[in-house]
């Protein structure tokens, strides 16, 4: 047999054979652990950066919180275990345009235009929202339904600043240097 030498009793040969095993069997679980640390830590990089995602903003649709080029970060888990709140700052998919806005309204909010005013439940929005001409608009947002604004102007018509929670990508939460965003 290769590696006995002769004079070497059958206990010495059994003992080098159990040894070679229990040697075996060593290596493949440290082998087997290396695998998972390195998945573990393969997973730990993946789930951070798809958690959080920096994003630049072009244009001024948030002039009066965020300039235009700024860097932001978006929380992608945000709504996973909490609903959003009011002012709170998001990203959403609208078409196949992405979107940063403001949450006004939450489901089953009362949602009242008339001219250049908002109210929500009977409370007038009136920090930084803008709405553009002599509009008259009441609605009630469904379960679900938010309603969204930038800080600049824009047509309010009914249906354009609704939006479903499965279209939010996340809330914008820190800028470049880690500050709050919003208010």
């Amino acid at each position: 047999m290769a590696g006995y030498t002769e004079g070497q009793n059958v206990d010495e040969i059994a003992e080098m054979i159990r040894y070679k095993k229990i040697a075996g069997k060593i290596r493949k679980r440290r082998a087997a652990a290396v695998c998972l640390g390195a998945a573990v830590v393969f997973g730990a990089v993946f789930l951070a950066n798809s958690i959080r995602q920096p994003v630049i903003v072009a244009g001024d649709c948030m002039r009066y919180t965020i300039e235009d080029g700024s860097q932001c970060t978006v929380n992608r888990l945000a709504y996973i275990f909490e609903k959003p709140m009011y002012n709170d700052l998001i990203i959403y998919k609208s078409g196949k345009e992405t979107k940063i806005s403001r949450i006004l309204g939450l489901p089953g909010d009362r949602v009242e235009i008339k001219g250049e005013k908002i109210s929500i439940n009977g409370r007038p929005v009136e920090e930084y929202i803008q709405v553009p001409g002599e509009t008259e608009l009441t609605f009630i947002l469904d379960e679900e339904q938010y309603y969204v604004l930038p800080d600049v102007p824009v047509d309010v018509s009914e249906g354009s600043c609704c939006i479903q929670l499965e279209q939010v990508v996340g809330r914008v939460s820190a800028d470049q240097k880690g500050g709050a965003v919003g208010k």
